[in-house]
Parts: C-alpha cells; sequence; structure tokens
C-alpha cells in the first residue's frame, strides 16, 4: 500500500471521528425531520415545541441523554431564577451564581467528562461556550426592558436551537422571529446548499492539513522569518476554513428549520484595516461583544479605548475558557494563557490606535490587514511549550528579520 493511500485512510480516518462529523450527520437527520414536521404543524407554539424536542434529541445523538437532560434543567432553572419576581438584587445573585457553575462545573468535571467517551466532553466544551453568551443575554436583555417575558417553549428554543447550539453562529432570545415561520421548500435547498458546501470545506480542509499540524508552532523559535510568515498564512486559512465550515452547516440546518442565522463570516480577506476585520470575522461573536461589553461600557462615546481593550480581554478570556475545559489545567496552565493574551492586546491596540481608512484604491490596507491578522495567530495557535519571551520574539524576528 502506498504512502499516499495510508495518510488518505488516516485522514478520512480522523474526519470521520470528529466531533463536527457526529454533529452533522446527526443534525441534518434532524433538520430534514424538521423542515418535514414544521410544514405538517398549523400553530407556531406547536413548532416551537418540535424544535425544543429536536434539539433535546440532537444533544443526545450527539452526546448522550443524561447531557441532554442537564442542559435542559439548567436552562430551566436560569429562566425560573430570572423570572423569579424577587428583588433585583436577589436576582442578580442568583444568576450570576448560575453563570459561575457554567463557567466552572465544565472544568471541574474535565475528567469526569473524558471517562464518558464518545463526543461528551468535546460537545460539553463547546456548548457551554454558547450557552453562557446566551444565558447572559438573556439575563441583561430582561432587566434592561429590551425583552419581553417568554413563554418557556420560546425561550428553551433560543437556548437549545441545535443547529447553532455547539458552536454557533452566537444567538440571543431578542432576535427570534415573533412566531416561527413555516420553512419553505426555499428554505429546503438553500439550506441544502449550505450544508453541503460547509461539509466539503472540512473535507478538504482534513484531507489537505494532517491532525494536530498546528503543533509545528513549537519549533517556532528556531524558526526564520520566512517560515513564520508561512505558518501564519496557513493558520489564517486552515482557521478560516474549518471554522467556515462550521458555521455554513449551522447556517443551513437552521435554514432547514426555518431560521435565517445570522451570516459568522462577511470575506474578511476583503477587510480594510483592523476595524473593519472584525466586522467581518466571527460577526456574531463580535455582535454579542457589542451589545453586551462594549456598549454598557459606554461604547465609542465615553473611553472608547479603554472600552475596547476591555472587549479584547473579555474575548481573550472566554477563549481561554473553551481551551481550559478542552485539555484541563494541567496541559494548559496560566502561562499558556499568555499566547491569547498577546493576540488580544495586539488587536486591541490596533483597533484602538489605528488610523481608519476610507478608502484603498490600491489595495495597500487590505494587503496590511491580510498581514497583520495572520501575525497575529501566530500567539493565538501557540503550543503550550513556547513561553511567552520567545513568542514575542518570534512576532518581532516577523517584523524585523534582519534584527
Amino acid at each position: 500500500m502506498s504512502v499516499a493511500v495510508v495518510v488518505l485512510e488516516e485522514r478520512l480516518s480522523h474526519l470521520a471521528g470528529l466531533p463536527f462529523t457526529a454533529w452533522a450527520v446527526s443534525s441534518v437527520a434532524l433538520a430534514l425531520v424538521c423542515w418535514l414536521g414544521l410544514r405538517q404543524l398549523a400553530t407556531p407554539v406547536a413548532r416551537e415545541w418540535l424544535l425544543v424536542a429536536l434539539s433535546l434529541v440532537a444533544i443526545a445523538l450527539v452526546a448522550s441523554t443524561w447531557l441532554a437532560l442537564a442542559w435542559l434543567l439548567l436552562a430551566v432553572a436560569f429562566r425560573a431564577v430570572v423570572e423569579s419576581g424577587v428583588s433585583r438584587p436577589l436576582v442578580v445573585v442568583g444568576t450570576t451564581g448560575l453563570l459561575a457553575g457554567v463557567v466552572v462545573l465544565p472544568v471541574v468535571a474535565l475528567p469526569w467528562l473524558v471517562a464518558q467517551g464518545g463526543h461528551v466532553l468535546a460537545l460539553t466544551a463547546f456548548a457551554s461556550n454558547m450557552a453562557l453568551l446566551r444565558l447572559w443575554a438573556y439575563a441583561a436583555d430582561r432587566w434592561r426592558g429590551l425583552l419581553p417575558p417568554l413563554p418557556l417553549r420560546r425561550y428553551l428554543v433560543a437556548v437549545l436551537f441545535f443547529p447553532t447550539f455547539v458552536n454557533g453562529p452566537v444567538e440571543v432570545a431578542r432576535a427570534l422571529p415573533k412566531a416561527w415561520p413555516v420553512p419553505s421548500w426555499q428554505d429546503l435547498a438553500i439550506g441544502l446548499r449550505r450544508i453541503a458546501g460547509g461539509c466539503l470545506l472540512m473535507v478538504l480542509v482534513g484531507l489537505l492539513f494532517p491532525p494536530g499540524w498546528t503543533a509545528v508552532l513549537a519549533q517556532g523559535p528556531g524558526a526564520g522569518p520566512l517560515q513564520l510568515w508561512a505558518w501564519a498564512a496557513l493558520l489564517y486559512l486552515w482557521f478560516l476554513a474549518s471554522f467556515g465550515a462550521w458555521s455554513e452547516v449551522a447556517i443551513g440546518l437552521g435554514r432547514l428549520c426555518g431560521r435565517v442565522v445570522q451570516e459568522n463570516f462577511l470575506r474578511p480577506w476583503q477587510a480594510v484595516g483592523v476595524s473593519d476585520f472584525w466586522r467581518r470575522w466571527h460577526v456574531s461573536l463580535g455582535l454579542w461583544l457589542r451589545d453586551y461589553v462594549y456598549v454598557p461600557l459606554g461604547g465609542r462615546h465615553r473611553w472608547r479605548r479603554r472600552n475596547v481593550v476591555l472587549v479584547f480581554a473579555v474575548s481573550a478570556a472566554w477563549h481561554v475558557w473553551g481551551t481550559v475545559k478542552l485539555l484541563g489545567l494541567g496541559y494548559y496552565p496560566p502561562l499558556a494563557w499568555a499566547g491569547l493574551g498577546i493576540w488580544a492586546a495586539a488587536h486591541a491596540l490596533a483597533v484602538a490606535f489605528a488610523p481608519r481608512p476610507t478608502a484603498d484604491p490600491w489595495g495597500v490596507w487590505r494587503v496590511a490587514t491580510l498581514a497583520f491578522v495572520s501575525w497575529a495567530w501566530i500567539p493565538f495557535f501557540l503550543p503550550t511549550t513556547v513561553p511567552p519571551l520567545a513568542a514575542l520574539r518570534m512576532l518581532v524576528r516577523m517584523l524585523v528579520p534582519w534584527g
């Protein structure tokens, strides 16, 4: 058997075992059932209950029945606290405690989650990232009067909606349609096309990039500038393609269920300036950070630069938490978090202080933005074996190769 055939078999086997594959396969089947079922149900109430039921089935299929029940109980408990009608301080304490549980429990229970096997650990890690944002948004919108009390079924759809439950795009309750629509034949066609495109993109990523290939960055301290820039370009391409594939499938699944889900990527490679990049990259997370961190802090009207820095600090902490849930503090100790801190600091300074171009007739700003973002992916993906000072020296060497 040739080496090429062996490599192909290994990569296809790796693809088959990914959480993405299990989620996509089971969710497509459920979304088709959803499309048929929603077309048969006459009332929005019945359609929303069907969505709740299928969302719980999706969690059970990808992970386990007990995990589906755990998410259901958490969601119900959180709503009960928010809508309890007691004094605001007590509600704040209760919701804060539950959100803290969402943050802490997956980390503390990591050894037990690993022992469950399958995709329990990965689904818990990814889904809790999304759940934290959805629950936080629900409580904040209720307190600010931006959202009326929701019936239990609509609230559960907002929290558990299976197309976006695992890895986004990030959605909040006040973005739900007023009455859940009946999906059309056009929704079916568009949804299937986007699902197929996302799956094809993920297959290409799996075939072109070996599993765990980013570990090569451990050689970064001894690598030359050209090698570092080549890795930076590959990181950008790999991350955009793999994350874009997740988003494409999620958006397609949502369309089969009658929901037009927020786009997550708006041609970020065409960004003119770093601020423009963040209006195009992981759009749903950017909108959440704007509405629930940046604007409450004062937005652009009061201490804009400070607010920008705090937004990126929150984003870095969110990503650190996501990684800790997958690797544990033993493999991802606090010293290793410096890479994400460097990434966040670089982007925060660029957004806060760099000029905002109004035109780019020669494409210079586009090239500069692409180069900057690629450069900043290096610390984002650095292995834990690379010390922070070595990471900084790598970044400097990329910019000053003759030094």
